[in-house]
This record gives C-alpha cells, sequence and structure tokens, in this order.
C-alpha cells in the first residue's frame, strides 16, 4: 500500500520531493476548513449576538471586502519577500484568528476576529502557487496545482461535517476553538 501511495505522489510531483506540495495542501484544506466551518456555525453565531441575516451578512460582504483590498499588496510583497516566511506568518494569523472567533465577545471584536482570519488566508492562492512553481517542473505544474486546489474542495466538505458536529455537542465557540489544532502543522513549514 505505501509503495501505490507514494507512485501517485511522484506521479503528481514528476518525481520531486513531495513535502512543500503536502505542506501547503494542508495550509489551503485548514483553511478553507475553517471557512467551511464558519459558513456552518453561522446560524448559532447570528443567535449567540442576537444579528438579523441582514447584520450577519453585513460582516460577511465587510470581510470580504477588506481582506479584497488587501490582496494585491500580498502578491506585491508576495515578489520581494520570502515566500515561505509570509506563508508561515499567513498560517499562524488565520490559526490564531480563527481560533478567537470562539472567544468574541461582541460583535465588533467577530468582525475583527474574522477579518483579520481573512487575511491569513491571503496567502494560500498568490503565494502557494508561486511556492509551488518554484519547486516543480513546468510540465508538473498542472497536476500539481490541480492537487493544491484539491484541499479547498476536501475543506469544503470536512469543514461543515466536523463543526456541526463539534458544535451540536458543545456549541460553536468550542468548534471555532478546536479548529486551532488543525493550524499547528503551520508552524513547522
Amino acid at each position: 500500500m505505501e509503495t501505490w501511495v507514494r507512485k501517485q505522489f511522484e506521479n503528481v510531483s514528476g518525481g520531486m520531493v513531495i513535502f512543500p506540495l503536502m505542506v501547503l495542501f494542508f495550509l489551503y484544506f485548514f483553511d478553507e476548513f475553517d471557512t467551511a466551518a464558519f459558513g456552518t456555525l453561522a446560524p448559532e453565531i447570528q443567535k449567540a449576538f442576537h444579528l438579523s441575516d441582514s447584520r450577519f451578512g453585513f460582516i460577511v460582504i465587510l470581510n470580504i471586502s477588506v481582506v479584497l483590498l488587501l490582496a494585491v499588496s500580498v502578491g506585491y510583497y508576495g515578489d520581494r519577500l520570502p515566500r515561505t516566511k509570509i506563508v508561515v506568518a499567513g498560517g499562524v494569523v488565520a490559526g490564531v484568528f480563527s481560533f478567537a472567533t470562539g472567544l468574541a465577545g461582541g460583535v465588533g471584536i467577530l468582525l475583527a476576529v474574522r477579518i483579520g482570519n481573512g487575511i491569513g488566508l491571503l496567502v494560500n492562492d498568490p503565494i502557494h502557487r508561486s511556492l509551488l512553481s518554484d519547486y516543480y517542473k513546468p510540465e508538473n505544474r498542472p497536476q500539481v496545482f490541480a492537487f493544491h486546489a484539491h484541499a479547498a474542495r476536501l475543506g469544503a466538505i470536512v469543514g461543515p461535517l466536523v463543526a456541526g458536529i463539534i458544535g451540536s455537542m458543545f456549541g460553536w465557540g468550542h468548534a471555532s476553538r478546536v479548529l486551532i489544532v488543525t493550524y499547528l502543522p503551520k508552524a513547522f513549514v
């Protein structure tokens, strides 16, 4: 079994080392896991903060707007600073603010921590893909990029499942705090 799995990864990477691909895959997976989990827990969060659908929607739209405005600067610095350090910083920021989501005591704090989490997520597309381009040969990049992109789809499937189970058993705040464990591997990039 181990040799079959290894062969599959070697086919994706073209025989190149798979460690960078796996690390970036799991970083992307856990970021999307958190985003999907937040969406699943949204009704409970709305109840906890006594938010109407429109006020909750405003928080989500404001979060997305701020994060999109910062996306250009992340790409700019991704070309000028060490990308691996940007990935580590993004992972730490996303993890800390994901954990803080479960501790938010007010709407303003909830908005701030979700924006902080979004800022940490910004590195996934531009910086991860730049690193993958550095690590893998051009002829293998389509398979590598496809494998990396599957992390988002997998996170979107697993995140709601896990968040729903933890949230129903212990409450939405505990589900958010448990997600910090998913970010621990980011410290070792």
